[in-house]
């Protein structure tokens, strides 16, 4: 099984690296623990409303089996946004010195990274998969081009807004 099996239509999420910075936009301008915790959820899941593409996946064998495979280049793609995301994270900390910020950062993107304990036994749990299928949910996939386009507008804009 897959983190991305439950996954209505696969692959669409938005880059680990723009969830990152919109939580330590949230982390930079607030001192409540809580409320940064809040926020950095409630932006992660707004930020995948925004339509986007990030990969590709059989969609063929998606609609036949329920299961998505995803195409090696996009497993490699979700890794380098990775760690150019915990590199961001690393680079925010030591340029402003906040934990909030990266707080916010690592918030923002768990409901991302929470997908991996698919392949545990939590898959098992009812409210795991509810929150799994919620987030399937909300994703607004487009094309390529526009979907890059897209995430390309909001990385500008974070990087601005936040240096």
């Amino acid at each position: 099984d897959s983190p991305m099996s439950h996954n209505r239509r696969g692959n669409e999420k938005m880059f680990y690296i723009i969830h990152a910075l919109l939580g330590s936009l949230i982390g930079q301008n607030l001192n409540s623990v809580f409320l940064i915790i809040v926020l950095s959820l409630a932006g992660h899941f707004l930020l995948d409303m925004i339509p986007h593409w990030d990969g590709y996946f059989n969609n063929k064998l998606f609609h036949i089996s329920g299961r998505a495979v995803v195409r090696k280049s996009t497993a490699i793609l979700q890794f380098i946004d990775f760690l150019f995301a915990v590199l961001v994270i690393i680079i925010l900390y030591f340029e402003f010195y906040s934990k909030l910020m990266v707080l916010g950062a690592l918030i923002s993107i768990f409901p991302d990274i929470v997908k991996v304990a698919y392949s545990t036994p939590l898959r098992k749990s009812k409210s795991y998969i509810r929150l799994l299928n919620f987030h399937s949910r909300i994703q607004k996939d487009v094309s390529w081009k526009v979907g890059l386009l897209t995430q390309l507008i909001m990385l500008i804009l974070l990087l601005k807004i936040l240096f």
